[in-house]
């Protein structure tokens, strides 16, 4: 198992679109150094949740200009054109990070149950301890619109 991990801080709102399967993409000005295909994502969702609530493998990275960025992701961007373009505003790089085999856990973890102290503003890269403190942790169960999206494409 690659243990290799980072947590990232995702909005509430984002959250709940990824979860349904609205959002396949988070969106990013700058990457992590290191991050790649099939890496492993925590995500940590902000007020008023304010845990770790899944985790998900990289699917792939996309990146160009933000208008090329949109025209790839739209479609299932989960999030609105005007916001989008105001969060890349002035940016010559947009970054896609595709969500691939999302995993929602069934008791969210707060941030130090693992040993860290506040959000990660960017990102934060998890030892091996804490990458299997969230790939043990259980999982929900059932189908969601996320899975049959994926075995579509």
């Amino acid at each position: 198992m690659n243990d290799e991990m980072i947590l990232l801080s995702i909005r509430e709102v984002y959250f709940r679109r990824i979860s349904s399967g609205e959002k396949l993409y988070e969106f990013r000005k700058r990457l992590p150094r290191g991050m790649k295909q099939d890496m492993k994502v925590a995500v940590y969702c902000t007020k008023p949740v304010s845990r770790i609530v899944a985790w998900f493998s990289v699917g792939g990275l996309l990146s160009g200009s933000p208008q090329s960025v949109w025209r790839r992701t739209k479609t299932v961007a989960g999030i609105e054109k005007k916001k989008y373009m105001e969060y890349f505003n002035g940016k010559n790089i947009a970054n896609a990070i595709v969500i691939s085999k999302l995993q929602l856990l069934q008791k969210p973890m707060p941030l130090h149950k693992l040993g860290v102290k506040s959000a990660p503003q960017f990102f934060v890269r998890l030892n091996a301890g804490q990458a299997k403190k969230i790939l043990r942790s259980k999982r929900t169960r059932g189908q969601n619109k996320r899975a049959k999206y994926e075995s579509e494409n």
